[in-house]
């Protein structure tokens, strides 16, 4: 066991003494400690840096692992900056930079370690301040005294402009006009001089901070009808802004960073040197919410979200419909194709009940079912989920379901997606009806997951929205004018044709239809077939609507094509659309004739059955 014991030892000093040492460590045997103890014990000052101020305060130099029988000695780089005694006493004599130099000896040793030291002479500094008040306004100062004996004290160079705490600095506008804001500390003090403005704008915050495009509101308090505002950006490299349109005294400012940095805007007004200022800082986009973020319960979710959702009315050939929408930016809105689809006149009423014409439609996507319009105005808008979307997860969707302005239901993801001819849907148990088309699909974090899209009547609660993401798949390089997106629809209005019903009851006289028709027709217990004669000069598709007029006979009608022979080439499939059940057939065919044959089975039909279809080809 010694033997043992003395060949571990061996190695062990071995490997220490293979360790490289500080010049400045003498070697002392095996019985050494590891380097790093060693290290720990070289004497230092505790401070390399160190801050004074003319008059004030004196530093002692401290050192850590001082020896007791040292001898230390202190000089300094440039006494005319600041001396030092034989004692350690730095004393700051002007304003400047010097170093200082501590030298121990022990032993036989010698040790140096410096302390960086910078002089200034005592100031007062201004941590908190502002340029301008309304009369009527509040601010309070901050401020830090370096060097100065005593807290600082604070008062104002017109007590009749502005009154001043002069213990916490809290400063109160009282009338127009110009004062000097000043802080005492001992014999020091600072002044900063603030301009009080009789008021013509006011906002609720003057510091901003933003990664997107914000919206400030500004109210005109007294302007004359010849006046005008205007705003000036100091740096416009950071930011944009444009205005919106009054609303009363109120008028918005759209702001749209373009770059991380600090800026201001100045808002002033045109006829007289009333101002106010604004402190923008542009933040990096963090991509997401913040790690911190929490899940807001259904009141917070509609508090935070519906003020950015609309209702659209909507005007077709076929009459009037509604859906709904939500602003994506400032003015900006997003809803489904097929509710704009074939409008003759587009209006949105936002949430506090004012209704705009729409001005563009800036894009759309039949094969997404995605539009995206605008309208005239300055407004809030949604934060768009960034693509985490999980089974289970609680979700809410905003719309006028049935024309219910303003209607909020709560659910789950069932699906996060659900993938149909390339379109990506997420399926959820938040219950939607007609007129929900086009709303948000919201996540707990008030963030836009989807675009509530359609339902399936014939299931349980099963409810599909496009994914999000897809509003970037639609081309905005087609943005047209309303009303050229009116003119276009109005040229394809379809033609209107009643059954002929001396013709429809048999094939051989049934009545020619041409594309892009709406035909009204009606079913009797004496002539339970009604067949209609089309004709395709070239190879085409033909696509085919059909329902009942009135919605309890949905499940006594049939609507199919067939060839001449009677064969059937084109069957009909249930469908639903803003809560609607219809009969659709979609189908490409040769050139020829064909029938179209609408239909119900005699043990079923009871009365008359009224119906309505639309064929294009």
């Amino acid at each position: 066991m010694k033997k043992l014991v003395k060949v571990s030892i061996g190695i062990l000093l071995s490997f220490v003494l293979a360790l490289p040492l500080p010049l400045t460590v003498p070697f002392q045997g095996v019985g050494v400690a590891p380097i790093t103890a060693i290290a720990a014990t070289i004497p230092a000052v505790k401070e390399s840096n160190v801050t004074l101020y003319v008059g004030y305060k004196i530093y002692q130099i401290e050192l850590k692992n001082l020896y007791d029988d040292a001898s230390l000695d202190f000089k300094s780089g440039n006494s005319k900056v600041a001396r030092v005694s034989n004692t350690g006493i730095i004393t700051p004599v002007k304003k400047g930079n010097t170093t200082v130099t501590v030298t121990i000896r022990k032993g036989g040793n010698k040790y140096t370690s410096k302390i960086k030291v910078t002089v200034d002479n005592p100031n007062i500094e201004l941590t908190s301040k502002t340029s301008s008040l309304n009369i009527g306004e509040t601010f309070t100062y901050k401020a830090k005294a370096n060097g100065a004996i005593g807290s600082v004290e604070w008062s104002v160079s017109d007590n009749s402009i502005a009154s001043i705490n002069s213990k916490n600095g809290k400063l109160t506008a009282k009338k127009a006009g110009e004062v000097e804001v000043v802080a005492t500390a001992g014999n020091i003090s600072v002044s900063y001089p603030v301009k009080i403005n009789r008021g013509m704008f006011t906002t609720d915050t003057k510091d901003i901070v933003c990664s997107d495009q914000k919206i400030i509101y500004i109210t005109t308090h007294g302007m004359d009808d010849d006046d005008s505002i205007i705003f000036n950006i100091k740096n416009k490299d950071i930011l944009s802004c444009k205005w919106g349109k009054f609303d009363g005294d109120v008028i918005a400012l759209v702001i749209n960073p373009n770059k991380v940095g600090s800026t201001t805007i100045t808002i002033k007004s045109k006829n007289t040197d009333e101002q106010l200022i604004l402190n923008v800082k542009v933040v990096k986009d963090t991509n997401g919410r913040t790690s911190d973020a929490k899940e807001l319960s259904a009141k917070e979710i509609y508090a935070k979200c519906a003020p950015a959702t609309v209702e659209l009315q909507i005007t077709t050939y076929d009459g009037e419909a509604i859906g709904s929408g939500f602003f994506i930016r400032s003015g900006i809105l997003v809803t489904n194709y097929h509710v704009i689809e074939g409008a003759n006149k587009i209006q949105v009423e936002t949430y506090d009940g004012k209704l705009y014409d729409a001005q563009y439609i800036l894009g759309y996507d039949k094969d997404y079912d995605i539009a995206i319009l605008s309208i005239d105005a300055a407004t809030e808008y949604l934060t768009l989920n960034k693509g985490d979307i999980s089974v289970g997860e609680t979700v809410y969707a905003l719309g006028s379901p049935r024309g219910l302005t303003g209607s909020l239901s709560q659910g789950i993801v069932s699906s996060a997606s659900r993938v149909y001819n390339n379109v990506e849907y997420i399926q959820t148990t938040a219950p939607i009806s007609a007129g929900n088309s086009g709303g948000p699909l919201i996540n707990a974090y008030g963030e836009v997951i989807g675009i509530n899209d359609f339902i399936l009547l014939d299931s349980q609660n099963l409810n599909f929205a496009l994914n999000v993401f897809q509003i970037s798949k639609v081309n905005l390089d087609t943005t047209i004018k309303a009303e050229d997106f009116y003119a276009s629809n109005k040229t394809a209005e379809p033609a209107r044709v009643n059954e002929d019903s001396s013709k429809s009851s048999s094939t051989y006289t049934a009545q020619l239809i041409a594309g892009n028709t709406i035909v009204s027709g009606s079913l009797l217990q004496s002539n339970i077939v009604d067949a209609y004669h089309i004709n395709l000069t070239q190879e085409g598709e033909i696509v085919a609507v059909c329902q009942p007029t009135d919605k309890e006979n949905f499940n006594e009608l049939n609507f199919v094509i067939t060839d001449l022979s009677g064969n059937k080439v084109a069957d009909s499939t249930a469908a639903t659309s803003d809560g609607s059940q219809y009969l659709g057939l979609s189908s490409t065919l040769p050139a020829g004739d064909y029938y179209i044959l609408v239909y119900s089975d005699s043990n079923y039909l009871n009365n008359q059955l009224d119906y309505m279809f639309y064929v294009t080809y």
